[in-house]
């Protein structure tokens, strides 16, 4: 990209990136579960979602980006970081999904130390939809995520008219704040069992404790 002469600007073919086989959470085969009386939700698993994040360390130019797919019958995060070098390749990729609950509408950015963070919808039969994060430090097993955390647990499920699935979610962001270490989410919940004009926003905050310090690796 030339911004000072856009005219001398180059674009060149689509590229191929192969990954690891994945399961698209499409609907309407794979809904996402709610208590009762909650009606089936919308996993939007046909596309990325929001948003492919960018970051150029110098040394090294960075993408992460994250979709939802299918494990064991549930939900999941797949995620990726993808190295733009001259042969764009997967640096590395995981799939988050432990445990029953059915994870989705996720969102993934990194920190000015490479940390990566992931935040996103959690449901399943026994809990209400809640917003919960997880993320990594460069020094894990590539791959690899570290412990859920909790941002709020839900208080009720969303009802729609019969026949109809709900929608959720779409999108959550997570984005970074000026000083390049705190991340900021932002997501939907349910304080009480309703339809789709019941739902709360929460913006909520967290950071990795090593980033711009010497601290602990723990978010």
């Amino acid at each position: 990209m030339n911004w000072v002469r856009p005219e001398n600007a180059t674009l060149t073919d689509p590229v191929v990136i192969n990954v690891a086989p994945f399961t698209p959470a499409l609907m309407p085969a794979y809904p996402v579960p709610q208590p009762s009386p909650g009606t089936p939700l919308e996993a939007i698993g046909d596309r990325p979602m929001f948003r492919l994040a960018y970051r150029n360390f110098g040394d090294h130019e960075t993408l992460v980006v994250n979709h939802t797919v299918i494990v064991d019958g549930r939900h999941g995060v797949r995620w990726y970081e993808l190295r733009p070098n001259q042969n764009p390749v997967v640096y590395q990729q995981g799939t988050y999904a432990p445990g029953d609950v059915f994870r989705w509408v996720g969102s993934i950015a990194m920190d000015s130390a490479g940390d990566i963070a992931i935040g996103y919808s959690a449901s399943s039969n026994a809990i209400y939809p809640a917003i919960r994060y997880t993320g990594r430090v460069p020094g894990d097993p590539s791959g690899t995520l570290e412990g859920e955390r909790s941002i709020v647990e839900g208080g009720g499920a969303e009802t729609v008219a019969q026949g109809h699935r709900a929608r959720w979610g779409d999108y959550s962001s997570l984005t970074l704040d000026p000083d390049d270490c705190t991340f900021w989410y932002t997501n939907q919940y349910l304080r009480t069992n309703g339809d789709a004009t019941n739902w709360d926003t929460k913006i909520s905050s967290f950071r990795f404790r090593a980033c711009g310090s010497a601290g602990s690796r723990h978010p």
